[in-house]
């Protein structure tokens, strides 16, 4: 109806941003469908929705401006741990958090913050604690879009091997999906090693 140009003002509005709410949506929706059982501690889903959303900020921030704020971070890893207690799992989600924390350190460190970011290594806390033992599900997944993305931008020669990236954006995605489809990653992960 409005021409994808603004009500009030008349400039054109990106497409970004339904793009953005859609992906939103469905992931709040498949986290609802795909862990259908926390309808039953409405604490325990509505921290989970909460942490999709915070999500989605922090990839679409790091995006457009290639930054991750702190107080999204500090917000992430309250509610991670929150989540943290109420499932159970305190213990390994810091231990997670902490880790992760040291390997994205010492990268940045190693290359003098080349390849990552100081915000990236924030990020990690709260990413290793909402992940957990499932951490590294996340970050295989935020490696397989960066390569296909980076391919991609290749291929259509809007980049080189050295186009920067925002890796934040990458990392909040393999995190959503990784939250959404936690149990069915589990099940998988246990008949892989035959736990």
């Amino acid at each position: 109806m409005l021409r994808a140009r603004c009500y009030y003002c008349g400039k054109p509005i990106s497409v970004l941003y339904p793009i953005v709410e859609l992906a939103t949506g469905l992931s709040f929706l498949g986290f609802a469908y795909f862990n259908s059982a926390l309808f039953k501690d409405t604490l325990l889903l509505a921290a989970g929705l909460l942490v999709i959303a915070l999500l989605v900020f922090i990839a679409l921030y790091d995006f457009k401006e290639y930054l991750i704020l702190d107080i999204s971070i500090l917000a992430g890893v309250i509610l991670s741990l929150f989540l943290a207690y109420l499932d159970d799992r305190l213990l390994l989600s810091v231990i997670s958090g902490l880790g992760l924390m040291l390997i994205f350190g010492a990268i940045f460190l190693a290359s003098k913050g080349k390849w990552i970011g100081f915000g990236d290594v924030k990020l990690a806390v709260f990413l290793g604690v909402l992940n957990g033992s499932l951490v590294a599900v996340s970050l295989i997944l935020a490696s397989y879009l960066g390569t296909f993305i980076g391919l991609g931008l290749i291929l259509a020669k809007r980049g080189t091997l050295k186009t920067q990236m925002p890796f934040g954006t990458l990392l909040a995605f393999g995190s959503i999906v990784t939250l959404v489809f936690q149990g069915q990653i589990q099940d998988f992960l246990r008949q892989i090693l035959l736990i």
